[in-house]
């Protein structure tokens, strides 16, 4: 009888435990998962800053609205953008428009800052028109705090989302190559520090921001013209159109691709990067101009611009 009771004891002990197993909350807090050809990213939410935004956003990835989307927009040094349903379909040039079913009011935080991972929600020139396209930023971005709702922060993965900024991309700055996403919901270990919460000094931008390079116009006689330091070495065939940005030193610091159908531009892009010029200047000072040029290392001129839809 003693060993009956205590069979039933333990017994009795073994299901206790098994309901207070399955009583208890999943272990981390629900992040999403941004499953890309180059690999993964993973954001936290911050519900306690934009709560509508993260209900909204769990609700388009919980219905796959994700899935099948594309990086659209990827500038080095500044954002990665994505979460476009026109992304789906094969016309670029409606990249950018897209909208879920509805349009959020503006949840801007005076607490949270756009540091490396912060994710945000991009809008157009109305304040509440944030819907469904997403940011992650990849450097300290100051001049968006306050201006654009923050929502979540990347937990993991922040590599990949530079990785993808530094894909070969048109002028638009939409990957000539589609990168597609799928998104889904999971539970992660997340860190206690929100690195959002701390506030950080501009840094790291070069192709966008106040500081941009200007577009070089031949036609105004403020500019001087860059000049190839030497004979260029062909980096392509003569009807591959490049723009390229030059910093004050005339080094070459970042290459786009005027044609999307361009073959082998990540070679292509190696090869310019390569190249040198004597600086151009605005008004008698050296400057970061953007320029024109043929992958043959001629016909410098102005930067090409995108293509009629």
């Amino acid at each position: 009888m003693l060993a009956a009771a205590i069979a039933l004891a333990i017994a009795g002990s073994a299901c206790e435990a098994l309901a207070t197993a399955a009583a208890a909350p999943p272990a981390g807090e629900e992040v999403a998962v941004v499953s890309t050809p180059l690999g993964e990213i993973v954001w936290r939410f911050l519900p306690d800053a934009a709560p509508e935004h993260v209900a909204y956003v769990r609700k388009l990835i919980g219905r796959g609205f994700y899935d099948g989307t594309t990086f659209h927009r990827v500038i080095p040094r500044f954002v990665v953008q994505g979460g476009d349903p026109n992304s789906k379909n094969a016309d670029r040039a409606d990249d950018g428009e897209g909208e879920a079913d509805l349009r959020l009011k503006a949840e801007f935080s005076t607490t949270l800052h756009y540091r490396p991972g912060t994710v945000g929600m991009a809008r157009d020139t109305d304040p509440d028109s944030g819907s469904c396209q997403f940011f992650i930023a990849l450097e300290n971005l100051p001049r968006l705090d306050g201006k654009y709702t923050i929502f979540g922060e990347v937990i993991a993965g922040l590599d990949v989302a530079k990785k993808i900024a530094d894909v070969p991309r048109d002028v638009d700055d939409n990957p000539l190559e589609p990168i597609p996403v799928k998104v889904t919901l999971a539970r992660r270990s997340v860190p206690a520090r929100v690195l959002s919460r701390e506030a950080g000094e501009s840094s790291g931008e070069l192709l966008s921001g106040p500081d941009k390079p200007k577009p070089y116009d031949p036609a105004d006689p403020k500019w001087g013209a860059p000049e190839p330091q030497g004979a260029l070495a062909a980096a392509g065939p003569e009807w591959v159109r490049l723009d390229l940005a030059l910093d004050a030193e005339g080094r070459v610091i970042d290459v786009r691709f005027a044609d999307p159908a361009t073959e082998d531009a990540a070679a292509i892009a190696k090869q310019a990067r390569a190249w040198s010029f004597v600086p151009a200047t605005y008004e008698e000072v050296p400057a970061k101009v953007r320029i024109g040029i043929d992958a043959t290392g001629k016909n410098l001129g102005a930067p090409p611009v995108s293509p009629a839809p």
